[in-house]
């Protein structure tokens, strides 16, 4: 009895894919075949994950250097050290 169940449940799923994938295109399935049309999609979000993975790499290695090459003047270390203390709590200059 399952076995007719799954194989009505193919077929459906065959006729679907007849009918959408030519109106439609690759796009609608799963798993796309892997092709020239289909690449965006295979390789796109890997893509978007290493350019960001490289960006934020990027910034805080400048962060970083900006941070040695700028150390705080004694003013500013003197307002980060009362902030940091909790006596100024919310206050600003």
């Amino acid at each position: 009895m399952r076995s007719s169940r799954h194989r009505k449940r193919k077929k459906r799923e065959r006729q679907v894919k007849v009918a959408v994938v030519p109106e439609i295109g690759d796009f609608v399935l799963y798993r796309p075949p892997l092709k020239a049309s289909t690449w965006l999609l295979w390789f796109g979000p890997p893509l978007v994950l290493l350019v960001g993975l490289v960006m934020l790499m990027r910034t805080v290695r400048e962060r970083r250097k900006r941070i040695e090459r700028e150390p705080l003047s004694a003013s500013e270390h003197a307002e980060a050290e009362h902030l940091l203390s909790g006596d100024g709590e919310g206050e600003r200059k």
